[in-house]
Formats: structure tokens, C-alpha cells, sequence
């Protein structure tokens, strides 16, 4: 038989072995996506899913913020020596994640690689401007621009990699960030927290994020206790009965992804502008915003948020008017029109198609809905094999999202002109735009910029979604993007 004094002796034990496993263990977070990110290199990713994972394995010279801005993350200062040389100066002792020094050679690498012809991605329209980089010492570099560039440094958040990478980078991806990828099994990504991340190390020892494409078995996730965390993919309508769940809370907070509809003006319809104006007139925005946001949007009416520095309210307003759509469309002069409409298999997406083709079906125009996966529909509209589709751009950052979107000199693969929109007003004003860093400057030609463009009808914008999230009680000190980043998850605590 046991002594009082053994036992006591035992229990100490006992409870001091429970602690070190406890701590051994570490805290885990469950996080779902809603769909698969399709490349998890930094200089190509460039969907939505990807570039959330980007920023928590890489850093960037910069990184966003919440006002529209940029701040300083792998660098400890820059400075202008002319309009077209800036001199990097990086912080020292940054590590990648397999121990290396990140350094100079490292950023020159980055962005030399992804300007290289044998390498594709859609990124390099935005680093044209790029003459050379020079390696001054280990730390520091100078970058020599062809022409004055003020959208070089919202560019600049791009993950930084290692000298070497090449094009299946992707597949081992390797970062300064502060999780570490450590596998991906069946659309379960594993990170573990980067022991010397260069900020201190976070909070969350082992994070993993589950893509969970439908919306029904998020939900019942959830409801099963789990999962910890979901941002932007609880369909509206499933909000209100997560909210009866004591141990989860749900929170919606303005923000800045704008969905809209995409157009094709190199299709025989819709280069005609009679035909735009009706689509644009014939849509209950409103009633979209309430039965398939269930309100949690704000009207757009601009790729750009109210709120931001060089939003207008000086542009070409489309509000439903059915009556001047059918007016439009007979001056349009076009007969027996059918558009093809390709979506994503995603409620929001499928329910938008059912309404759009009620809407333009009543003013006589044929819809044809086709939905696919999202890899699919996405290298579809890559590729400018659509007539309509919708999509959202997300994180919108900085104005210049017009160059990227409307000047004719970025149409795929050199950018994101999806459109083929051209007009040389707007590319000259994009032009001047783009050689200055003066803020009231920049403010009022992209002013000009955003009337334009809200009369030329290269896209219909839709709304601005809120921010949904759904979390468990157990996560502190959460900061949600207006644009939905993911920084917030290097300082986020779990509750024991």
C-alpha cells in the first residue's frame, strides 16, 4: 500500500509529466477554406486562396495595411535617391524556413526570376518598370526603374523566395513567414509555427487549414465542434444558425472584395456598348445584396471602396431601371443575342447566374449558365474563353488595380485586362498616373480614370462583401482585414 507521502510524490509526477506533454503538444488552430489554393509560389499564385497562404509563409519587402497603405516587413529602411532609383535597405538575421540568411541575392532572385521569359505568371505586367537590380552589399539593393513607377511599392508585398527557386518551387515552397508548410494530404495543408520567425515566434504552434468546398459540410463542421475558424466562406444564409452555437461567435465587418461581373469586348454582343448600358440597367442590385448576401454587402458602383483615399463620387451610377434597358437594348440595333454565362460551383456564384438570367431573359436575351470547378472556370477566363463571368478582386490596395485591370498594354498574360478593354484616354491618364508620386496627383487622374471607366462598361460592379467570420470562443486578440488578409494569424492566441 501506498504512503501519503509517495502518493503526493507520485501525483507531482504525474501532473509534471501532464505539463510538458501539454507543452510539447503546443496550441492548434482548424481553419476552413472554401476552395483550393492552385499555386503556392508567390511570383504565380494569384486566385484568392493562394495569395492568403502566401502571407503567412512569406514576407514581402512590404506588406499592406489596413487604410490602403503599405508599411515596411523584410526591410528596415528605403529611400528615393531619384523618381527612378530606390535604395533597399533589409533588416539583418531574417531566416528562411530551412535556416538560410535571407539576403540580397535572395530579393534580387525574386523578382529577376519572375521577369525571366522562361518563367510564366501574370505578375510580371505589374514589375515593367523594373530596369535592373543591383546588389550593393549583403543587405542592401538599388533598384533602377526604366520610368518613374508609383505602383512599384504596393507591388512590393510580394513573398520574397530563395535564390534558386525555380518552377516547382511550388511544391516544396519555402518562406521567411511564420508557419512553415509541413504537408498537404487530400486538401489538408499542415503548418507548423517557424521557431525563429525574425517577429517572434506566434502563438499557434501547429495551424491547419482544411478546404472544404461545400458549403453545407462547413457548416456541419462547425456544428461538430471541428473547427476553430472560418473566414468568408460561410455562405450568408447558414450565419444566422451558427450564431445559436454558444461555443462559436460571428462576426461581420465592412469590407473591400468587390465582386462584378466580367464582359468579353471582343465578343460580336457585348463590344457594343447599347447592350452593356441595358445589362447594367436591367440588374435589381439591391435585391441581390438581400437574398444572396442576406444584406451583408454595400453597393459598388467602382473597383474602389467608398472609404478609400482615392475613391469618387463622381462617376456613372447604374441603378435598376428595366424600362431603360429595353430602350437600350432596341437602340443597341442587335437581334436574337444569347450569352453564354460561366460561373464557379459556389452558392454565390450559381445563385447570381439564376437571377442574372431572370433579369436578361425578360428583356429578351437568351443566358445559357455553364458551372464548373474553379480551376476550370478560372484558366477559362485566363485564357478570355468567356463571354460573361462573375469574380471578386480582392485586397483591393492601391488605385493603380486600374493599370492592371484597364490598360490596354496589360491584356492576359501581361495582366488582368480580361476585358480587351482599350481606350487611349484612359491609358494615357493610367500613363501619367503611373510616373507620379504626388497624392493629390494620383487622386484626381485616377479620379478621371473612374469616371471613364464606370461609362465604358468593361465590367459590371456588383457589391462589396462583408466580412464574415466565424469563429470559436476560445481565439483572442483577432484583427480582421478590411480585405480579409491573413496576418492576423501571427498573433492570435487559443484559450486553453
Amino acid at each position: 500500500m501506498l504512503s501519503i507521502n509517495n502518493w503526493n510524490k507520485r501525483a507531482f509526477f504525474l501532473i509534471l509529466l501532464f505539463i510538458i506533454i501539454s507543452l510539447s503538444y503546443g496550441s492548434e488552430l482548424r481553419m476552413i477554406i472554401d476552395s483550393t489554393p492552385l499555386n503556392l509560389d508567390p511570383r504565380i499564385g494569384t486566385d484568392q486562396a493562394s495569395q492568403r497562404i502566401h502571407q503567412i509563409i512569406f514576407n514581402g519587402l512590404f506588406k499592406k495595411t489596413k487604410n490602403f497603405y503599405v508599411e515596411k516587413d523584410l526591410l528596415q529602411d528605403y529611400k528615393f535617391l531619384s523618381p527612378t532609383k530606390i535604395l533597399f535597405k533589409l533588416k539583418k538575421g531574417v531566416l528562411f524556413h530551412n535556416g538560410k540568411e535571407l539576403t540580397a541575392k535572395d530579393v534580387k532572385w525574386t523578382f529577376e526570376s519572375l521577369l525571366s521569359k522562361e518563367f510564366h505568371s501574370l505578375r510580371k505586367g505589374a514589375f515593367k518598370s523594373l530596369k535592373r537590380i543591383n546588389v550593393i552589399d549583403r543587405y542592401t539593393l538599388l533598384f533602377e526603374l526604366k520610368y518613374p513607377d508609383s505602383s512599384l511599392i504596393y507591388n512590393l508585398v510580394i513573398g520574397i523566395v530563395p535564390y534558386g527557386a525555380g518552377k516547382d518551387f511550388f511544391k516544396q515552397p519555402v518562406g521567411t513567414g511564420p508557419f512553415m508548410l509541413q504537408s498537404v494530404i487530400h486538401n489538408r495543408f499542415k503548418f507548423k509555427a517557424f521557431p525563429k520567425y525574425f517577429k517572434g515566434k506566434v502563438f499557434i504552434d501547429n495551424l491547419y487549414i482544411r478546404v472544404i468546398k461545400d458549403p453545407v459540410t462547413r457548416v456541419l463542421t462547425f456544428k461538430k465542434g471541428n473547427a476553430d475558424l472560418a473566414i468568408n466562406c460561410i455562405p450568408p444564409d447558414f450565419v444566422k444558425p451558427l450564431k445559436k452555437i454558444k461555443e462559436l461567435k460571428v462576426l461581420n465587418l465592412p469590407g473591400n472584395t468587390m465582386y462584378y461581373l466580367g464582359l468579353n469586348l471582343n465578343d460580336r454582343y457585348l463590344k457594343n456598348i447599347k447592350l452593356r448600358e441595358a445589362l447594367s440597367y436591367s440588374i435589381n442590385y439591391e435585391e441581390l445584396i438581400k437574398f444572396i448576401m442576406k444584406g451583408y454587402a454595400r453597393r459598388a458602383y467602382g473597383l474602389l471602396p467608398p472609404d478609400h483615399w482615392a475613391y469618387t463620387d463622381d462617376i456613372k451610377k447604374f441603378h435598376y431601371s428595366p424600362n431603360r434597358a429595353k430602350t437600350l437594348l432596341k437602340e443597341s440595333g442587335l437581334k436574337n443575342i444569347e450569352l453564354e454565362f460561366k460561373c464557379t460551383n459556389k452558392k454565390v456564384s450559381k445563385r447570381l447566374a439564376v437571377a442574372l438570367k431572370y433579369y436578361w431573359e425578360r428583356l429578351g436575351i437568351k443566358v445559357h449558365i455553364k458551372i464548373y470547378e474553379f480551376s476550370r472556370f478560372y484558366r477559362d477566363i485566363i485564357k478570355g474563353n468567356f463571354q460573361v463571368y462573375p469574380l471578386a478582386w480582392v485586397g483591393i490596395l492601391s488605385p493603380d488595380i486600374y493599370i492592371y485591370t484597364s490598360h490596354s498594354r496589360f491584356f492576359p498574360p501581361y495582366g488582368a485586362n480580361r476585358a480587351h478593354y482599350k481606350n487611349q484616354e484612359v491609358d494615357t491618364l493610367l500613363d501619367n498616373a503611373s510616373k507620379s508620386y504626388d497624392i493629390n496627383f494620383l487622386k484626381n487622374t485616377y479620379g478621371k480614370v473612374e469616371k471613364i471607366i464606370s461609362s465604358d462598361i468593361p465590367f459590371i460592379p456588383l457589391w462589396f462583401a462583408d466580412n464574415l467570420v466565424v469563429y470559436s470562443k476560445k481565439i483572442k486578440d483577432l484583427e480582421i482585414f478590411p480585405s480579409g488578409e491573413y496576418y492576423f494569424l501571427e498573433k492570435i492566441r487559443m484559450e486553453e
